[in-house]
């Protein structure tokens, strides 16, 4: 299992002691129970490529801060082929979400003392 943050990439991003960072990641984890809703309609509408564009760009926002299982699982919608279970996979990233802005608070308080 992979950890939820993964620390050296985010170390090399300047670490969860530098204020800008810190609030790029902040509001990418704010925007993403809006993204969750977007793509809960969008499922509801059949509308898949919306879904797949939603995916892309949590895929490369979470991949890009460190975040390695919601990009993995965002990854997932982020093909050309069907994706099987769209709500099931919207679920796994619900909880995923939940599990990384956890970890994020925790290791943003650890950091800021």
């Amino acid at each position: 299992m992979q950890p939820t943050i993964d620390l050296r990439h985010l170390s090399a991003l300047g670490g969860a002691s530098d204020p800008e960072l810190c609030e790029i990641i902040d509001d990418f984890l704010d925007e993403l129970p809006l993204n969750v809703a977007d793509a809960r309609r969008l499922i509801a509408e059949g509308n898949l490529n919306g879904l797949r564009e939603m995916a892309h760009k949590i895929r490369g926002m979470s991949g890009s801060m460190g975040f390695k299982p919601l990009c993995a699982i965002a990854t997932e919608a982020d093909k050309d082929t069907p994706i099987e279970d769209p709500g099931g996979w919207l679920d796994r990233l619900e909880v995923e979400i939940a599990v990384g802005v956890n970890a994020w608070k925790i290791l943003k308080a650890d950091a800021q003392g």
